[in-house]
């Protein structure tokens, strides 16, 4: 068994001996001064550029899918009037209108605290007439009255895109103010 053993090692021995007789160098091996992967130069600029082409692609995407109106001149742009006024946030206002009321007399402190939340907005340029509020509608007034100087308004028109952006408040604060002034108002809603 032994003998068998040693005669296979041999065998095996001479067998690769004589595979690697067939095998020369032509050249030898060089190593390459820098590694051909990753180039990070080349990866940092590509990202770079392509980075910036996302980034400008999507500015342009967002500002064609943006429909909002986003001033005063686009507004008249695309309505085709003129622009009337803004109102600031009522809100805010309302805050304010809490810490004046002890300024009213008694009658009109009695009638506002009598008001629910709802009537306290709707009405608030009755009762504070100095507030920024009511003298951004009073603006919006004569502006819409300085329009219609060539030929007298009989009907106004107020809308929005959504519900709930202060329509039926503008109409009320408008209302109030033309009242204010004398004019029969009729609100429809």
């Amino acid at each position: 068994l032994y003998a068998l053993v040693l005669r296979r090692s041999k065998e095996t021995q001479i067998s690769s001996a004589s595979q690697f007789q067939k095998v020369k160098v032509v050249d030898p091996a060089e190593g390459l001064p820098r590694p051909i992967s990753p180039r990070t130069h080349i990866n940092i600029m590509a990202s770079i550029v392509l980075g910036l082409l996302l980034s400008i692609g999507m500015v342009i995407l967002l500002e064609n899918i943006d429909t909002k109106i986003s001033g005063r001149e686009e507004a008249e742009r695309i309505v085709g009037r003129p622009f009337l006024g803004t109102i600031g946030e009522v809100n805010l206002d309302m805050k304010m209108a809490d810490e004046k009321v002890n300024g009213l007399d008694e009658s009109k402190r009695d009638a506002y605290a009598a008001l629910d939340e709802r009537s306290k907005v709707e009405l608030f340029p009755m009762y504070f007439n100095k507030s920024n509020v009511s003298e951004s509608i009073r603006l919006m007034r004569t502006n819409l009255l300085f329009m219609g100087k060539d030929r007298q308004f009989t009907t106004i028109l107020v809308t929005s895109a959504h519900p709930k952006e202060g329509k039926r408040t503008v109409i009320n604060y408008l209302g109030i103010s033309l009242a204010a002034m004398g004019k029969r108002v009729v609100m429809v809603d």
